[in-house]
């Protein structure tokens, strides 16, 4: 049983790993859309399309999934844990990009003002949103644990979470709620993205085991011919620009179950796994490489080649970068701290249960 787990565990690292490379390569992208590079690349776009389509819900199933595993516990335990762990990287990270906005202000995207940073409790600033969710999705669903002690109460769940889903989409479209720019606000986040925690929490464990627990030849060859599906389907998506909620929410699924049945594929790869039980430090200083490189490649007069340069060289360093910085600084225990809070506190509470027992 020990070994089985050691090997679920393995597949999930591996999974978080290839969906925060996705996550770097969906950043890339935005990065040169958002300053007016590579628009009408086709490779772009597909790239942004494909990621998109799963790399964000395939974290909050993830998250939903682990969560759900301890969510037996106290449960103000486990909102505070949640709190931590999330808070202090959100609040911290939201801060160093604010600044840093402001001292690269005639290179970066969106200029920022001392508004912006008064207002992140209600709009988080980029990437800092997942975070932010993520503590509102556990948070919610914790609270809520008791009153969903049946399948069919779970299922009622499930449902709410995904007509909160639909509207959070719908809404945050709307043209006057765009015009004040109320659509950055991290109520609609949570919205979009709370049905695929709940999806974790209460429907991973049974996708896996009936979908993903096969390595047999025939079990990887049906996973291959959906992702090929998956690839077609977005690239129809991306030439016709074509965009609907409930089908968008299908893709997401499929491709959910594709990376998760290719991870336990190749559960045996040591290098995504270490990336996926990095994928903090990853997701937090990625933004800021990939940002630079942007800025350094265009001062440089790089070919971008329709795209496929910045991809290249923005991938590697964004995931490489993170992992030797975060190598360096994880020694200085306030640095560290950031990026792990959580784990500073249960060394705290180790040390006065054992200085409690020693007495």
């Amino acid at each position: 049983m020990i070994k089985e787990e050691k090997h679920r565990m393995a597949w999930i690292d591996i999974c978080k790993g290839i969906a925060i490379i996705c996550v770097v390569i969906g950043h890339i992208g935005t990065s040169y859309h958002n300053s007016g590079l590579l628009k009408d690349s086709l490779i772009i776009n597909y790239a942004i399309r494909f990621v998109y389509g799963f790399h964000m819900p395939l974290f909050f199933v993830i998250s939903g999934y682990l969560g759900s595993l301890s969510h037996n516990d106290n449960r103000m335990h486990v909102i505070k844990k949640s709190l931590i762990s999330y808070g202090i990287p959100y609040v911290v990270f939201s801060i160093l990009s604010w600044v840093l906005k402001r001292i690269s202000s005639a290179f970066v995207n969106n200029k920022v003002s001392l508004v912006d940073l008064i207002r992140i409790p209600i709009y988080p600033m980029n990437a800092m949103w997942f975070l932010y969710a993520l503590m509102i999705a556990t948070t919610v669903h914790v609270l809520l644990k008791p009153i969903i002690n049946t399948k069919s109460k779970a299922t009622i769940l499930l449902i709410i979470s995904f007509i909160t889903r639909i509207l959070a989409l719908s809404i945050s479209r709307n043209d006057y709620i765009v015009s004040i720019g109320f659509d950055e606000c991290i109520l609609f986040s949570f919205g979009k993205y709370w049905f695929w925690y709940e999806i974790g929490a209460y429907c991973y464990k049974g996708i896996i085991d009936k979908t993903c627990t096969s390595k047999s030849k025939a079990g990887i060859s049906i996973t291959l011919l959906i992702m090929i599906f998956y690839a077609f389907l977005i690239y129809i998506i991306t030439i016709k620009n074509y965009r609907n909620d409930f089908a968008d929410t299908i893709l997401g699924m499929i491709g959910i179950i594709s990376i998760s049945r290719v991870s336990i594929s190749i559960s045996n790869n040591s290098i995504l796994e270490y990336i996926g039980r990095k994928t903090m430090p990853i997701y937090l200083l990625h933004p800021y490489i990939v940002s630079a490189l942007r800025i350094i490649l265009s001062k440089l007069r790089v070919p971008l080649l329709n795209g496929i340069t910045p991809i290249i060289i923005c991938s590697i360093c964004g995931v490489v970068a993170p992992l030797l910085i975060y190598s360096i600084v994880y020694r200085i225990k306030p640095i560290d701290f950031v990026f792990y809070p959580y784990k500073y506190l249960r060394i705290q509470i180790k040390d006065n249960v054992n200085r409690k027992d020693s007495l």
